[in-house]
């Protein structure tokens, strides 16, 4: 699989991709309720904050129902479904709260910082993006 990875990487253009770095990551069974998209995805527990210099700024659930409307879901009840998965539980705000101050400690700059739940409610930071460049709706909870 390496190997066609690096294939395809150089036959992009006559130029190739840029591969000085490879990463593997390690798949997680997330703790999801029903599936969509095209491969058929499983739709989890996500949650994205914002932290700018170690304080965090916003916090919301990584899925909002029009990402996923037209998206094939593959339950009728799925908007009852995302309902569930995207309550906040107060326990659990605390909890990643924390961890994304650690994470803004160690960190300097504007960082959105997502996370998933694991099938036996671990949760997992998942992924990392500059602030600026990071989706968030028009109104996300602000954490004081």
């Amino acid at each position: 699989h390496l190997r066609q990875l690096m294939s395809d990487s150089l036959t992009c253009d006559f130029m190739g991709l840029p591969t000085r770095a490879i990463v593997f990551r390690e798949y997680l069974p997330l703790y999801a309720l029903f599936k969509a998209f095209w491969g058929h995805m499983p739709i989890g527990r996500e949650r994205r904050y914002f932290i700018r210099d170690g304080h965090v700024e916003a916090h919301f659930p990584y899925w909002p129902a029009d990402a996923i409307r037209e998206h094939d879901p593959d339950d009728a009840g799925w908007e009852t479904l995302l309902a569930q998965l995207n309550t906040e539980a107060p326990q659990e705000i605390e909890e990643l709260t924390q961890i994304s101050r650690r994470v803004g400690q160690r960190l300097s700059g504007y960082w959105s910082v997502d996370f998933a739940q694991h099938q036996d409610g671990r949760w997992f930071l998942i992924d990392m993006a500059e602030g600026d460049h990071s989706w968030r709706p028009k109104r996300a909870e602000p954490l004081t």
